[in-house]
């Protein structure tokens, strides 16, 4: 399912070969685990806390 052409300039191939094996096993895509880091970078920096 890792199928998307674009790599991060932030990883080194390695890297990259790893997070697909990952992801290939979750069954699910590069796009998914960005999105998911998003919404934890958000959360921790207090985006939906409600004032």
């Amino acid at each position: 399912m890792a199928s998307e052409n674009r790599i991060s300039p932030y990883f080194s191939k390695e890297q990259i070969e790893i997070i697909d094996s990952l992801v290939n096993k979750i069954g699910c895509s590069r796009a998914d685990v960005v999105k998911q880091l998003v919404l934890i970078k958000l959360t921790n920096m207090g985006y939906f806390n409600k004032k």
